[in-house]
Parts: C-alpha cells; structure tokens; sequence
C-alpha cells in the first residue's frame, strides 16, 4: 500500500492483470487505474497503435533487446523496457536514451495481435 492507502502494484503485476483481460501490448490500452480496492479498470484504445509487448511474460520468454547506443538493423519502431514509451529508428541509427525516464533497453514495439482473444476461436 502507498501513504494514501491505496494498493501498489508494480509492472508484473499489471502486465498480469492486462494479460488477463487479452492485452498483447500496451498500444491496445488507453487508459489504466489502480481501484482503491486493488482492482484494476482497463480502457482499450480504440484504435491501438505500436507499444510495447506483454505477451508472453518476460519471466518465460523476454523480448528481443536493444541496448543504447546500439545501432538498428532495420527502421522499425522501439518501446523503452521501463516505461513503454515509443520511438521511431531508421535503418542503420543507434539508439538513444528513452526521452521519457531514460532508460537504455529498448524492444521492438508490437502493434498486430500474435494470439487470439480469450474466447475466440
């Protein structure tokens, strides 16, 4: 629990609770709160757009991995490993700090879907 009395979760947990409800990445999620009861109310984008991948977890398989000042194969967009913030590369460029927290471990985003939603077939 934070000072304010409501619960803390770091980001396994939600990376869980957004799997849970069929999340691939975060570009599908719009909006995400932390209930005071320690649920979580999740709004998917309508419109999802690159970010960074949740699926599978990174304890059983962990993305591929950039690390600054590494240098891009092909222009691709990346996600920063800390924060999920995006960032567009060209071919051939290396990669800087995360404008967002400044972290130095990037992944490449996920945009399409890899798995079928809970209860499709």
């Amino acid at each position: 629990m934070t000072s304010s009395g409501v619960p803390s979760m770091g980001p396994s947990e939600v990376y869980q609770e957004l799997r849970e409800r069929g999340v691939e990445h975060l570009g599908q999620v719009a909006r995400a709160y932390i209930e005071s009861d320690g649920g979580m109310a999740i709004y998917l984008a309508k419109e999802p757009v690159p970010g960074l991948p949740i699926v599978p977890p990174w304890e059983i398989e962990r993305p591929e991995e950039f690390t600054v000042p590494q240098t891009v194969p092909h222009a691709a967009t990346f996600a920063c490993m800390k924060c999920g913030t995006t960032t567009s590369a060209s071919s051939r460029t290396a990669l800087a700090a995360c404008t967002n927290c400044g972290h130095e471990h990037f992944t490449p985003a996920q945009l399409d879907r890899r798995f079928d939603a809970p209860g499709e077939d």
